[in-house]
């Protein structure tokens, strides 16, 4: 139910079962999923992308201009994942460039990014090479685990602007890799350009690595490529990881193959 003491922008996306409190401002270019309930004095502004059964308190600011002075009045977003809470009063802006995404929640990009951070915190690798990159948010999470581990690095192999999503390829800023921040980079290594020339040839010069992280393209030839030659090299204890694994069975395939003990998100592939 939506109180008619709201304002609602006749171009915002409202779901259905949406409950939203008297004296709350829905501005443009915001998305509001199914069930989501909205207290009262609540603003959401362009730019909010708003999940499934989410509970927004009352007081509380969605999608704000950011504070930092390098803002530029770029068209950026927050996204909240399904089932979050934000309680009373509080302010969640949007991103200070060009695509940049201020995401809140526990939904499964999150929950995903936890379970990398615990496997690095966990297995403290040497060697970890990730094949996809772009704003580098995978990246940044596994660094920072690394940050806190005090050893390991990472290599990260990435052909910019060759995404079939286009919220991954870049014009002129940002960069790939730009959420990853100065103080985390003396453990990095970027390498731009295709993975069947780069990965070969570091599988090779690191003899072999803790974990492949597979986030490029995702067909089954090139997953099965990527899948099988890096299987030398990862250790016996060691981790491959994938997404969109549920694409098609190269994943399942590879599995079966060397008979590995696997896990698999049954949301989203991973």
């Amino acid at each position: 139910m939506i109180h008619p003491h709201t304002y609602i922008h006749h171009n915002a996306k409202i779901a259905t079962n949406v409950k939203i409190d008297p004296f709350s401002v829905i501005h443009q270019n915001v998305e509001i999923g199914e069930g989501t309930w909205i207290g009262s004095n609540v603003t959401i502004m362009d730019g909010a992308r708003i999940g499934k059964n989410c509970r927004i308190f009352p007081g509380a600011v969605i999608a704000a201009v950011p504070q930092d002075l390098k803002f530029e009045g770029e068209l950026t977003t927050v996204e909240i994942g399904d089932n979050t809470t934000i309680r009373e009063f509080v302010t969640i802006h949007r991103g200070t460039k060009d695509r940049w995404k201020t995401i809140v929640g526990n939904n499964l990009n999150t929950t995903f990014g936890k379970w990398i951070y615990c496997c690095v915190r966990t297995l403290k690798p040497k060697y970890v090479i990730e094949t996809g990159v772009a704003h580098g948010y995978s990246s940044w999470i596994i660094l920072n685990a690394m940050h806190k581990n005090n050893t390991g690095k990472l290599y990260s192999i990435d052909l910019p602007n060759n995404d079939t999503n286009k919220d991954y390829n870049f014009n002129d800023k940002p960069t790939t890799g730009w959420m990853v921040p100065d103080i985390l980079k003396e453990r990095w290594q970027m390498l731009l350009g295709d993975s069947k020339i780069i990965l070969p040839k570091l599988l090779n010069e690191l003899k072999e690595i803790d974990i492949l992280f597979h986030d490029s393209d995702h067909s089954y030839e090139h997953m099965q490529y990527e899948f099988e030659i890096s299987h030398p090299f990862i250790k016996s204890k060691g981790l491959l990881i994938s997404d969109d694994v549920h694409n098609h069975p190269a994943f399942s395939e590879h599995v079966n193959k060397y008979g590995l003990k696997a896990l698999q998100f049954n949301k989203g592939g991973t």
